[in-house]
Protein backbone atom coordinates (compact mmCIF):
# COMPACT_ATOMS: atom_id res chain seq x y z
CA UNK A 1 0.00 0.00 0.00
CA UNK A 2 1.16 3.53 -0.71
CA UNK A 3 2.44 5.87 1.97
CA UNK A 4 -0.42 7.73 3.69
CA UNK A 5 1.16 10.99 2.46
CA UNK A 6 1.14 10.00 -1.22
CA UNK A 7 -2.45 10.35 -2.33
CA UNK A 8 -3.61 10.47 -5.95
CA UNK A 9 -4.47 14.04 -6.96
CA UNK A 10 -8.13 13.10 -7.23
CA UNK A 11 -8.14 12.44 -3.45
CA UNK A 12 -6.28 15.56 -2.33
CA UNK A 13 -9.33 17.05 -0.60
CA UNK A 14 -9.26 14.10 1.84
CA UNK A 15 -5.55 14.48 2.63
CA UNK A 16 -5.90 15.99 6.12
CA UNK A 17 -8.57 13.52 7.22
CA UNK A 18 -6.67 10.48 5.96
CA UNK A 19 -3.41 11.62 7.52
CA UNK A 20 -5.22 11.82 10.87
CA UNK A 21 -7.10 8.56 10.39
CA UNK A 22 -4.46 6.16 9.07
CA UNK A 23 -3.64 3.33 11.47
CA UNK A 24 -0.67 0.94 11.53
CA UNK A 25 -1.63 -2.69 11.09
CA UNK A 26 -0.01 -6.00 10.24
CA UNK A 27 -0.65 -7.72 6.93
CA UNK A 28 -0.21 -11.50 7.14
CA UNK A 29 1.30 -13.42 4.24
CA UNK A 30 0.95 -17.24 4.11
CA UNK A 31 3.74 -19.42 2.73
CA UNK A 32 2.98 -23.14 2.39
CA UNK A 33 5.45 -25.01 4.61
CA UNK A 34 7.79 -27.53 3.00
CA UNK A 35 8.62 -29.10 6.36
CA UNK A 36 6.61 -29.25 9.62
CA UNK A 37 6.60 -26.00 11.58
CA UNK A 38 7.22 -25.58 15.28
CA UNK A 39 4.00 -25.46 17.34
CA UNK A 40 5.24 -22.15 18.78
CA UNK A 41 5.34 -20.13 15.56
CA UNK A 42 2.65 -18.05 13.87
CA UNK A 43 0.97 -20.16 11.22
CA UNK A 44 -2.10 -20.98 9.20
CA UNK A 45 -3.39 -24.54 9.57
CA UNK A 46 -1.33 -27.58 10.47
CA UNK A 47 -0.63 -28.41 14.10
CA UNK A 48 -1.47 -25.84 16.78
CA UNK A 49 0.22 -25.27 20.11
CA UNK A 50 -1.52 -27.37 22.78
CA UNK A 51 -0.27 -27.36 26.35
CA UNK A 52 -0.01 -30.60 28.31
CA UNK A 53 -3.44 -31.88 29.32
CA UNK A 54 -5.28 -29.51 26.99
CA UNK A 55 -7.89 -30.77 24.52
CA UNK A 56 -8.91 -29.30 21.19
CA UNK A 57 -12.02 -27.07 21.41
CA UNK A 58 -15.19 -28.99 20.55
CA UNK A 59 -18.66 -28.15 19.27
CA UNK A 60 -21.87 -29.24 21.09
CA UNK A 61 -21.70 -32.60 19.27
CA UNK A 62 -18.29 -33.22 20.92
CA UNK A 63 -16.53 -32.91 17.55
CA UNK A 64 -13.21 -31.09 17.44
CA UNK A 65 -13.24 -27.69 15.76
CA UNK A 66 -10.80 -27.17 12.90
CA UNK A 67 -7.63 -25.23 13.58
CA UNK A 68 -7.53 -22.13 11.35
CA UNK A 69 -4.50 -20.11 12.48
CA UNK A 70 -2.40 -18.88 15.40
CA UNK A 71 -0.50 -15.67 16.12
CA UNK A 72 2.66 -15.55 18.18
CA UNK A 73 2.63 -12.00 19.55
CA UNK A 74 6.36 -12.04 20.38
CA UNK A 75 7.13 -12.75 16.71
CA UNK A 76 4.66 -10.17 15.45
CA UNK A 77 5.77 -7.31 17.71
CA UNK A 78 9.45 -8.08 17.10
CA UNK A 79 8.85 -7.64 13.38
CA UNK A 80 6.52 -4.65 13.77
CA UNK A 81 7.49 -2.88 17.05
CA UNK A 82 5.14 0.02 16.32
CA UNK A 83 2.29 -2.31 17.33
CA UNK A 84 3.80 -2.89 20.80
CA UNK A 85 1.62 -0.24 22.42
CA UNK A 86 -1.55 -2.17 21.70
CA UNK A 87 -0.70 -5.86 21.30
CA UNK A 88 0.54 -8.15 24.06
CA UNK A 89 4.31 -8.59 24.13
CA UNK A 90 4.01 -12.37 24.20
CA UNK A 91 1.55 -15.23 24.03
CA UNK A 92 -0.12 -17.28 21.30
CA UNK A 93 -3.63 -16.48 20.08
CA UNK A 94 -5.51 -19.18 18.17
CA UNK A 95 -8.72 -19.40 16.17
CA UNK A 96 -10.74 -22.60 15.74
CA UNK A 97 -13.83 -22.92 13.53
CA UNK A 98 -16.47 -25.50 12.62
CA UNK A 99 -16.09 -25.87 8.85
CA UNK A 100 -19.23 -27.99 8.52
CA UNK A 101 -21.55 -25.74 10.53
CA UNK A 102 -19.87 -22.61 9.09
CA UNK A 103 -21.41 -20.16 11.59
CA UNK A 104 -21.83 -16.49 10.72
CA UNK A 105 -21.18 -15.46 14.30
CA UNK A 106 -23.32 -13.09 16.27
CA UNK A 107 -25.92 -15.23 17.98
CA UNK A 108 -25.30 -17.14 21.19
CA UNK A 109 -25.98 -20.42 19.40
CA UNK A 110 -23.19 -19.69 16.93
CA UNK A 111 -20.63 -19.13 19.68
CA UNK A 112 -20.42 -22.89 20.27
CA UNK A 113 -19.02 -23.40 16.77
CA UNK A 114 -15.96 -21.17 16.93
CA UNK A 115 -13.34 -20.50 19.57
CA UNK A 116 -10.55 -18.06 20.34
CA UNK A 117 -7.89 -19.52 22.64
CA UNK A 118 -5.01 -17.61 24.24
CA UNK A 119 -1.85 -19.11 25.71
CA UNK A 120 -0.16 -16.34 27.74
CA UNK A 121 3.02 -18.33 28.47
CA UNK A 122 3.70 -20.79 25.64
CA UNK A 123 6.51 -23.17 26.49
CA UNK A 124 7.88 -25.90 24.24
CA UNK A 125 8.65 -28.02 27.30
CA UNK A 126 4.94 -27.86 28.23
CA UNK A 127 3.68 -28.54 24.69
CA UNK A 128 1.97 -31.74 23.65
CA UNK A 129 3.77 -33.87 21.08
CA UNK A 130 0.96 -34.34 18.59
CA UNK A 131 1.69 -37.24 16.24
CA UNK A 132 -1.76 -37.90 14.77
CA UNK A 133 -3.55 -35.60 12.29
CA UNK A 134 -6.00 -33.12 13.78
CA UNK A 135 -8.78 -31.17 12.02
CA UNK A 136 -7.14 -28.30 10.17
CA UNK A 137 -8.70 -25.67 7.89
CA UNK A 138 -5.72 -25.71 5.55
CA UNK A 139 -2.36 -27.14 4.75
CA UNK A 140 0.25 -25.86 7.20
CA UNK A 141 1.67 -22.48 6.15
CA UNK A 142 4.10 -20.09 7.77
CA UNK A 143 3.02 -16.52 8.40
CA UNK A 144 5.10 -13.53 7.36
CA UNK A 145 4.33 -10.00 8.56
CA UNK A 146 4.52 -6.63 6.84
CA UNK A 147 3.45 -3.15 7.90
CA UNK A 148 0.14 -2.04 6.47
CA UNK A 149 -1.12 1.56 6.46
CA UNK A 150 -4.79 0.94 7.12
CA UNK A 151 -7.38 3.49 6.00
CA UNK A 152 -11.09 3.90 6.81
CA UNK A 153 -13.64 2.06 4.73
CA UNK A 154 -15.02 3.92 1.72
CA UNK A 155 -18.45 4.01 3.40
CA UNK A 156 -16.99 6.08 6.26
CA UNK A 157 -15.38 8.48 3.83
CA UNK A 158 -18.60 8.75 1.86
CA UNK A 159 -20.63 9.59 4.97
CA UNK A 160 -18.25 12.44 5.80
CA UNK A 161 -17.55 13.88 2.36
CA UNK A 162 -20.11 12.48 -0.15
CA UNK A 163 -17.76 11.07 -2.75
CA UNK A 164 -18.39 11.24 -6.48
CA UNK A 165 -18.35 7.93 -8.34
CA UNK A 166 -14.89 8.77 -9.71
CA UNK A 167 -13.56 9.61 -6.25
CA UNK A 168 -14.99 6.40 -4.82
CA UNK A 169 -13.32 4.33 -7.53
CA UNK A 170 -10.03 6.17 -6.98
CA UNK A 171 -10.18 5.60 -3.22
CA UNK A 172 -10.91 1.89 -3.58
CA UNK A 173 -8.01 1.59 -6.00
CA UNK A 174 -5.75 3.50 -3.58
CA UNK A 175 -6.67 1.16 -0.71
CA UNK A 176 -6.33 -2.06 -2.69
CA UNK A 177 -2.97 -1.84 -4.42
CA UNK A 178 -2.14 -5.56 -4.55
CA UNK A 179 -3.81 -8.91 -5.14
CA UNK A 180 -2.82 -10.40 -1.79
CA UNK A 181 -5.48 -11.79 0.50
CA UNK A 182 -6.55 -9.39 3.23
CA UNK A 183 -5.26 -11.29 6.26
CA UNK A 184 -4.71 -8.57 8.84
CA UNK A 185 -4.16 -7.75 12.52
CA UNK A 186 -5.45 -4.38 13.84
CA UNK A 187 -6.36 -1.43 11.65
CA UNK A 188 -9.67 -0.92 9.88
CA UNK A 189 -11.59 -4.00 8.71
CA UNK A 190 -11.96 -4.64 5.00
CA UNK A 191 -15.74 -4.78 5.16
CA UNK A 192 -18.04 -6.57 2.72
CA UNK A 193 -21.49 -5.97 4.22
CA UNK A 194 -20.93 -2.92 6.39
CA UNK A 195 -18.49 -2.23 9.19
CA UNK A 196 -18.25 -5.37 11.40
CA UNK A 197 -17.21 -3.14 14.32
CA UNK A 198 -20.68 -1.58 14.29
CA UNK A 199 -22.18 -5.07 14.05
CA UNK A 200 -20.16 -6.10 17.11
CA UNK A 201 -21.46 -3.07 18.98
CA UNK A 202 -25.08 -4.17 18.46
CA UNK A 203 -24.29 -7.83 19.24
CA UNK A 204 -22.36 -7.12 22.43
CA UNK A 205 -25.44 -6.56 24.61
CA UNK A 206 -26.83 -9.96 23.64
CA UNK A 207 -23.53 -11.82 24.00
CA UNK A 208 -22.29 -10.02 27.12
CA UNK A 209 -25.33 -8.80 29.09
CA UNK A 210 -23.14 -7.75 32.03
CA UNK A 211 -20.99 -5.49 29.85
CA UNK A 212 -21.29 -1.95 31.20
CA UNK A 213 -18.94 0.01 28.95
CA UNK A 214 -20.01 1.56 25.64
CA UNK A 215 -16.43 1.51 24.40
CA UNK A 216 -16.28 0.86 20.64
CA UNK A 217 -15.22 -2.46 19.18
CA UNK A 218 -12.10 -2.75 17.03
CA UNK A 219 -10.70 -5.22 14.57
CA UNK A 220 -8.29 -7.64 16.21
CA UNK A 221 -7.84 -10.21 13.45
CA UNK A 222 -9.17 -10.54 9.91
CA UNK A 223 -8.88 -13.80 7.96
CA UNK A 224 -9.70 -13.66 4.27
CA UNK A 225 -10.77 -16.30 1.75
CA UNK A 226 -7.53 -17.49 0.17
CA UNK A 227 -6.80 -19.73 -2.81
CA UNK A 228 -3.32 -20.61 -1.53
CA UNK A 229 -4.74 -21.87 1.77
CA UNK A 230 -7.98 -23.17 0.24
CA UNK A 231 -9.95 -20.93 2.59
CA UNK A 232 -13.46 -20.14 1.38
CA UNK A 233 -15.72 -18.39 3.86
CA UNK A 234 -19.18 -18.41 2.28
CA UNK A 235 -18.91 -16.73 -1.13
CA UNK A 236 -15.38 -15.22 -1.06
CA UNK A 237 -16.05 -13.92 2.43
CA UNK A 238 -14.05 -12.67 5.38
CA UNK A 239 -13.78 -13.66 9.04
CA UNK A 240 -13.47 -10.89 11.63
CA UNK A 241 -12.51 -11.20 15.29
CA UNK A 242 -13.34 -8.03 17.21
CA UNK A 243 -12.39 -6.77 20.65
CA UNK A 244 -12.59 -3.70 22.84
CA UNK A 245 -9.32 -1.85 23.37
CA UNK A 246 -9.45 -2.12 27.16
CA UNK A 247 -9.51 -5.93 26.90
CA UNK A 248 -6.78 -6.06 24.26
CA UNK A 249 -4.43 -3.95 26.39
CA UNK A 250 -4.98 -6.39 29.27
CA UNK A 251 -4.48 -9.40 26.96
CA UNK A 252 -7.97 -10.52 27.96
CA UNK A 253 -9.49 -12.48 25.07
CA UNK A 254 -12.42 -13.89 27.02
CA UNK A 255 -14.75 -11.30 25.50
CA UNK A 256 -14.35 -11.24 21.73
CA UNK A 257 -16.92 -11.23 18.95
CA UNK A 258 -16.74 -13.21 15.71
CA UNK A 259 -18.44 -12.11 12.49
CA UNK A 260 -18.45 -13.63 8.99
CA UNK A 261 -19.35 -11.52 5.95
CA UNK A 262 -19.42 -12.59 2.31
CA UNK A 263 -20.59 -11.41 -1.10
Amino acid sequence: MQSPLQLPKLLNRFQEFLNRSVQPAAQLHPRIAKTPLSPLVSKFGGTPYLSLGESLPKNPQAEALSFVAQLNFAELTAKLPMLNEVLPAKGILQFFYDLEEAPWGGGLEDSAYWRVVFHPEPDLAQCQNITTPIPSASEEASMEFSLLHSFPDVEILNELFTLSETEEEAYLEFMDTDDNSKHQVLGYPWSIQGDPCFEAQSLSKQLFPNLTTEEPWHLLWQIDSDEVLDFMWGDMGMLYILIQEQDLRKADFSRVIFVLQCY
